[in-house]
């Protein structure tokens, strides 16, 4: 209410600080994009809005006056206009946070479509239905403060039952929007969107349509509604937007062929000299007077929201190094061991010897030890050691008579080796158990082959005995 009465108050920035704290809680980066200047299109529009908010602001105060606080705060509600002053006022708020936004030099709807069409942004998040219009392919809309919405996919258009939108073109879709009436053309009188629909099926082109719905006879069409729907039509397919990778205007859909429509640059939107448009797009110049916007930069909002924290990379970004510089490390070649006993060297080089534990150089390494056959890890260092200690006891007999003799080192043995060793203990007689025979009894089954459920007969191997 205190907007709608001119009292100063920031519950405007608090409200939009709580839907961004909601995207960050859900993982969503929002991209912020601001309404700019009237559109010459859109003229008709905007005046007849600016008398409803009047209307309204007078019927709130009335109420207010009378006591009845619910109903003036809903006429209240319906009389607040969006100011530059109010959007740079949360532009402010969104510097602190590093979020990114934009200030349309005309329609913010244009602008969000632009965004989503060079894949900026993912999705749009409006209560205008006019973006399907544009040619927006995923709005959410309906969102509330439990996160929940509606989404709308150009790709499941099919999909709808209240109408038919099977095999329409673009085309089709903004002539059925503007004869039942949109932003920029009031529409034909008593012709809704189901009617309006049946229309385009049924004739397709826009000349054509004009022309059924005249012979018809029950609908008045406007005597000049062929140059609204022109002008209508041009600005959804080409109006101005700020182009975030060229830093100047453009057209939202740049014309194949040139346009000989009277006043197409104006109704579209006038072009703006690039610095202008750079300052409008930066919320730093009014984009309806084109002056620099004063705001409260002491002003404390009650709403506090944290700073996004930047995602965590996981893995190691590869340098730029150049391909010549690049050494692959390529594993040595695998041979085949010339020992019974498989040896493994360790990629660390490190073996130790029993009496002093003492580091063996790699010349030493390279006698005691054969050819690696593959790299290995902590796991073989037991077994690496006892391997060396027994090659060092075959290759040298002989040792001093001071020196106590090394143990050897016992081997287990397999259950599958042939030779047979005197110091090995006597094997155990195997016991014999008495077979009884079991007589198996065929199942009586309904139908020859059983059924089981699907990938039954693949994960057991069962195979039923039915006649081949």
């Amino acid at each position: 209410m205190d907007l709608a009465r001119g009292v100063p108050t920031c519950a405007y920035v608090d409200y939009v600080l709580r839907r961004i704290k909601m995207f960050l809680d859900h993982q969503v980066t929002p991209y912020m994009v601001f309404d700019g200047d009237y559109l010459p299109s859109k003229a008709d529009t905007e005046k007849s809005r600016s008398e409803s908010r009047e209307s309204a602001k007078r019927r709130g105060i009335e109420l207010l006056e009378k006591g009845d606080r619910q109903a003036a705060f809903d006429c209240l509600q319906k009389a607040v206009d969006i100011t530059p002053t109010m959007a740079a006022q949360v532009i402010h708020e969104l510097k602190k946070l590093d979020l990114p936004y934009v200030v349309a030099p005309y329609e913010a709807d244009a602008q969000m479509v632009y965004l989503e069409s060079r894949g900026i942004v993912q999705a749009i998040v409006s209560e205008d239905s006019d973006l399907l219009i544009f040619g927006a392919s995923r709005l959410l809309t309906k969102l509330n403060d439990r996160a929940e919405l509606v989404e709308i996919d150009k790709a499941r258009f099919r999909l709808c039952r209240e109408i038919s939108l099977v095999d329409f073109t673009p085309e089709q879709l903004r002539t059925m929007a503007i004869i039942s009436g949109c932003d920029y053309s009031d529409g034909i009188p008593k012709i809704g969107i189901k009617l309006a629909n049946r229309f385009v099926r049924k004739y397709k082109t826009a000349e054509k349509v004009l022309r059924g719905i005249r012979l018809d006879g029950s609908y008045s069409v406007p005597a000049d509604f062929e140059n609204v729907l022109t002008r209508a039509d041009l600005t959804f397919q080409h109006q101005r937007v700020y182009c975030i990778r060229e830093k100047k205007l453009i057209m939202l859909n740049e014309p194949q062929n040139p346009i000989s429509v009277p006043e197409f640059e104006h109704f579209i939107g006038g072009d703006l000299p690039i610095e202008t448009c750079q300052q409008i797009a930066l919320g730093k110049l009014d984009p309806i007077s084109k002056t620099e916007i004063t705001i409260d930069v002491n002003a404390q909002p009650r709403v506090q929201v944290t700073k996004p924290k930047p995602t965590k990379v996981w893995f190691k970004p590869i340098a730029n190094t150049p391909l010549s510089q690049k050494t692959t490390n390529t594993p040595p070649p695998t041979t085949t061991p010339t020992s019974n006993s498989t040896i493994v060297k360790s990629r660390y080089r490190r073996f130790f010897k029993e009496d002093s534990g003492s580091e063996i150089d790699d010349e030493e390494a390279a006698t005691t030890t054969p050819t690696a056959t593959t790299t290995a890890s902590k796991f073989f260092s037991k077994r690496q050691k006892m391997t060396t200690l027994e090659n060092k006891e075959n290759n040298n007999p002989s040792s001093s008579d001071n020196e106590e003799p090394l143990s050897p080192v016992k081997k287990r043995k397999s259950r599958f080796d042939s030779s047979d060793s005197d110091t090995s203990p006597p094997a155990k007689k195997a016991q014999s158990f008495p077979i009884t025979p079991v007589t198996v009894q065929k199942a009586r089954t309904t139908s020859s082959t059983p059924t089981f459920l699907p990938g039954f007969m693949e994960r057991y191997s069962y195979r039923p005995n039915t006649p081949r």
